[in-house]
């Protein structure tokens, strides 16, 4: 839209990233905006899994350094600047060799880097994926990395049926856990539930070897 075409409607474009704080006008010209380094994001690398938290990441940080990233192309170009990795790291240099080869030369706007972020990185079907995972997600650690992954896949799946959960849930989880949580004279019935049980009764397991550890040790 041209800027006359903006005038005449009487509205401004919409800042995805408003100040917190203080506002620019009120800021001296010859005082300059110190960045923040609050949750500095971390390098991305392609995985779709982490795409989500990566993204949000980002926005957050560009969020309290308004005052330092203060246009689309500064932003778009700090997002590319923490893909280094992997399949990140290529579609970075296409981003780039994109960008460089307009003229003049301009990363575009952040909305249209977030669109073809998502286009790349995030699955379209993204509550049908997390149910894919959620069938065949099983405990391979602790427990509590298994409760991680699985709080993860069940959020994005959008399923609220508990008895679902449950059945997902107990399907992944180590048989000796099920077992101990379903002779209980008192089995949950929501999924909180079962991560609650879940991780006290692994951790009981876990003081009772460590005890038992220190016993042989002493004989």
């Amino acid at each position: 839209m041209s800027s006359s075409a903006s005038a005449s409607t009487g509205k401004n474009p919409v800042n995805p990233f408003p100040s917190l704080g203080t506002s620019s006008s009120s800021t001296p010209s010859t005082v300059k905006p110190t960045e923040l380094k609050i949750g500095v994001p971390i390098e991305y690398d392609g995985n779709q899994e982490t795409a989500t938290g990566w993204l949000m990441s980002i926005k957050a940080y560009l969020l309290i350094n308004n005052d330092v990233y203060n246009n689309d192309e500064k932003r778009v170009a700090f997002g590319l600047s923490h893909m280094k990795k992997a399949v990140a790291q290529s579609w970075a240099t296409d981003y780039y060799e994109q960008a460089l080869a307009q003229n003049p030369p301009s990363f575009g706007t952040w909305e249209n880097f977030e669109k073809e972020f998502k286009k790349s990185f995030m699955p379209v079907d993204t509550a049908g994926t997390a149910i894919a995972k959620l069938r065949t997600l099983t405990q391979k650690g602790t427990v509590e990395e298994y409760i991680t992954k699985f709080r993860t896949h069940a959020h994005r799946s959008t399923i609220k049926d508990q008895h679902a959960l449950i059945e997902f849930f107990t399907t992944g989880l180590k048989t000796p856990l099920v077992n101990r949580i379903y002779g209980m004279d008192t089995v949950p019935d929501t999924i909180e539930g079962w991560y609650e049980k879940a991780s006290h009764f692994e951790n009981q397991w876990q003081k009772a070897r460590a005890i038992a550890s220190r016993s042989n040790r002493t004989d």
